[in-house]
């Protein structure tokens, strides 16, 4: 199990997730590329709360190849495009991650790849 940091020298958090977490040496790493709300047949959903749950799923179908889940995540990074998707988006999360903390940054963007995306999720994980 990775260690999770939350210093108290440190605000508290805004929400789910920890400031910091330690790998121990001699684990697998494992990149998980950028996921868009793409389902397997290429469709997309036009809302944002079915694309959050479509990439977090597309997230977890890459760990799951590596023989890894959501408490193998080291690090998760959101990216978005409108802050008002931001409580929703931490819903899913945190079902999705099986609430599950981890270290995580949201970054809003002005557009992804192709403009019906509005949401695109890459992490990091060792096991």
């Amino acid at each position: 199990m990775h260690k999770k940091h939350n210093p108290p020298e440190l605000a508290p958090a805004y929400s789910h997730y920890v400031n910091g977490t330690e790998v121990e040496p001699g684990l697998r790493w494992l990149y998980v590329s950028g996921q868009c709300g793409v389902r397997p047949d290429g469709s997309i959903p036009s809302d944002f709360g079915a694309q959050c749950e479509v990439a977090l799923d597309n997230v977890l179908a890459v760990l799951k190849s590596g023989g890894m889940g959501p408490k193998d995540i080291v690090k998760v990074t959101f990216f978005m495009t409108d802050r008002n998707d931001l409580r929703q988006a931490r819903e899913i999360r945190d079902r999705k991650l099986e609430n599950v903390a981890v270290s995580s940054t949201l970054i809003f963007v002005s557009g992804m790849i192709l403009p019906e995306f509005k949401i695109e999720i890459e992490c990091v994980a060792a096991k």
